[in-house]
């Protein structure tokens, strides 16, 4: 918890070698933006306990096979889980 308040920094997606963002338990809302996709580097990202709405990008799942820890619980957001056919 740090207090934080407002839309998640896009200062957070130039951060390229970053491994681990946890933005948990503050007050931030609006989107997930798709700057946070821009990772690659990223094992776990945990933006649980938020005020966080809309969706999960879709380009967060190119890097799902790097992303071991990813908790967005708590928030408002839509998830929408497509079956392959």
């Amino acid at each position: 918890n740090n207090a934080l308040e407002g839309p998640i920094p896009t200062a957070f997606g130039q951060m390229q070698n970053l491994s681990t963002l946890d933005l948990s338990h503050n007050m931030l809302d609006g989107t997930i933006p798709t700057h946070l996709c821009d990772l690659n580097t990223i094992r776990s990202l945990l933006l649980n306990n938020n005020r966080l709405t809309g969706s999960m990008p879709k380009e967060l799942f190119n890097y799902s096979h790097v992303i071991h820890t990813l908790d967005l619980s708590s928030n408002k957001l839509e998830i929408k889980l497509h079956r392959k056919s």
